[in-house]
């Protein structure tokens, strides 16, 4: 199959005329076994080509709090998939996705942005390795409480987690887990780079026929580089807490993740002399929950709740503690099975540690989104949407905003 896209007009196109050009692009594939033209074998790797284009009305593009700018926005996505291996064994794969994005009104805006991503799951014997890497090179104004005004920020973030496991006995393993998080602001910006590392051990044992208790611990470090020239010298924070939880299948219908534990953070004494004694570390409870309810075979429900500890990209020794929920339903509709429906809440509240800046700062953020998939073909899926944030701080200096999107779209690949 061959996909053209003309990037220079895209930008002059409405909803109709980008999925026009992903229609149009289907043209030259004939009707017949869809994987005889979009999953394509070199000996034992399968390549497999990935495209999607959608149009975006986004009625507060910079995040403001007054004077809103509304926009149309085109994005089309071509890419490609390489995969050895299937995914109900042991496989690996790697993905490159390149993104080309227009603006109607804003078009210095306008933006390419990349991103890889790989994936590994490997279960011998004695040894399984699961394993995840995405890198991506991204442009575009910040929201979230990150208040840059109408400034497009450029940003690299790069996210790897490993974790090797060892069955000791029929029952028992331990598996050691590396986890990198690093995200790399442009320069001559008022916000610090990031980068975490972390190292886990643990050890599980399956105590139920379908149910596994776990321990582990954990430490690491997070290093801030400065972007700014006027920015104190930031720290480094180092970490450690413990978890214990289970995973697997709870009921016949309830699966998933529950781990409860505790972390304490220090900042080194690398920190100017007016900030060294404010801010030396923070203490608290930590919770990862992420469960499914298979309520029927056509309805899905979903929540994930985390409670962590970070370190702020704005404010030098200054950490906070995220409380992040999240709820989604997906409803199967029709007889035939195609058209899906997902309704996704979610709420965060950022509770921000004391510094020179301020004694306090609280953020709220609220965000949902309805979505509408329809699968004209497995390879062939059509979407139409509707999504919003609120988000609102008690510090004044932080923008509060509102924002809608309207987004329609079709996705070719698998």
């Amino acid at each position: 199959m061959k996909i053209k896209c003309v990037a220079k007009s895209a930008r002059f196109v409405g909803w109709g005329g980008v999925l026009s050009l992903a229609f149009g692009a289907l043209t030259s594939v004939r009707a017949g076994d869809s994987t005889d033209y979009l999953i394509y074998k070199v000996g034992r790797i399968t390549l497999r080509p990935l495209f999607e284009a959608n149009e975006t009305f986004n009625d507060n593009v910079y995040f403001q709090d007054k004077g809103a700018t509304s926009d149309l926005i085109s994005t089309v996505t071509p890419g490609l998939k390489a995969q050895l291996g299937q995914v109900d064994g042991n496989y690996f794969n790697v993905s490159f996705r390149h993104d080309q994005v227009f603006y109607a009104d804003q078009t210095h805006l306008d933006a390419s942005q990349n991103r890889f991503a790989t994936k590994l799951f490997y279960d011998g014997a004695k040894v399984s390795i699961e394993g995840s890497d995405s890198y991506e090179m991204l442009s575009s104004p910040l929201g979230g409480g990150i208040s840059t005004g109408r400034t497009v920020v450029d940003r690299n973030a790069m996210y790897d987690n490993y974790t090797v496991g060892y069955r000791l006995t029929g029952k028992t393993r331990a598996y050691l887990g590396l986890s990198n998080a690093r995200v790399d602001y442009d320069k001559n910006l008022s916000l610090y780079d990031t980068f975490t590392l972390r190292g886990t051990l643990g050890a599980e044992y399956a105590a139920f026929a379908k149910v596994r208790l776990f321990g582990e611990v954990y430490y690491g470090q997070t290093d801030l580089e400065i972007n700014s020239s006027t920015a104190p010298k930031p720290p480094t924070a180092t970490f450690g807490g413990a978890f214990i939880g289970a995973r697997g299948d709870f009921t016949e219908k309830l699966t998933g993740t529950l781990k409860v534990g505790y972390e304490t953070r220090q900042f080194d004494d690398a920190g100017s002399t007016a900030q060294a004694g404010a801010n030396e570390g923070l203490s608290s409870p930590v919770v990862e929950v992420d469960v499914s309810e298979q309520l029927t075979e056509r309805s899905l429900l979903i929540l994930t709740y985390q409670r962590s500890q970070q370190v702020s990209v704005e404010y030098t020794r200054t950490s906070l503690v995220l409380d992040s929920v999240h709820f989604i339903a997906r409803q199967i509709l029709g007889g035939s099975g195609k058209a899906v429906l997902s309704l996704n809440l979610g709420y965060s509240f950022s509770a921000f540690e004391p510094n020179s800046s301020f004694k306090e700062r609280n953020d709220n953020l609220f965000d949902g989104s309805l979505t509408m998939l329809y699968n004209f073909r497995p390879w062939l899926v059509g979407f139409a949407g509707y999504s919003m944030q609120w988000f609102q701080s008690d510090l004044k200096t932080v923008t509060d905003y509102n924002l809608n999107r309207v987004t329609v779209g079709v996705n070719i690949g698998y």
